[in-house]
């Protein structure tokens, strides 16, 4: 677990530095879940982080996800075990 507070803005930067596809999904079904490209996403930092307090970013080429956790103050990052 990535513990960074203030720092989720960088986090999530890191997270989204190599090419490839970021697939985001909200905590509200209101919002659709969205594939944009990795550098697509990452213009869009402030943006994607103000809309709900929790969200994920899911890496399909890295099998990664994140979860930004605004309740608890936490940047997660995990890799999804293949089966």
């Amino acid at each position: 677990m990535i513990r960074s507070g203030r720092d989720d803005e960088l986090a999530i930067a890191d997270y989204l530095r190599e090419e490839g596809d970021v697939v985001i999904m909200w905590s509200t079904l209101a919002l659709p879940s969205v594939l944009l490209s990795a550098a697509e996403a990452s213009a869009r930092i402030p943006e994607i982080m103000a809309t709900v307090p929790l969200l994920w970013l899911y890496r399909p080429d890295r099998d990664l996800v994140l979860e930004r956790n605004y309740f608890d103050d936490t940047v997660t990052v995990a890799r999804i075990p293949q089966s």
